[in-house]
């Protein structure tokens, strides 16, 4: 997936939620904050930004 305007963060959370989903998996929050070693807040915060950006669902 090609996005080169995103903020560090919101591109290693794109990029892993993707990796994750390419290998069959349906990614959790909970998945993606231990994978990523972030906070909850701060995935929220990456999934509602990237939701803005029109590059993923909204959080659940």
């Amino acid at each position: 997936m090609h996005a080169p305007s995103l903020p560090p963060g919101q591109r290693r959370v794109l990029q892993a939620a993707s990796d994750l989903v390419r290998h069959g998996l349906s990614p959790t929050a909970r998945d993606l904050t231990t994978l990523l070693g972030l906070r909850p807040q701060t995935l929220r915060q990456h999934l509602e930004a990237l939701a803005r950006k029109g590059l993923r669902g909204p959080p659940p």
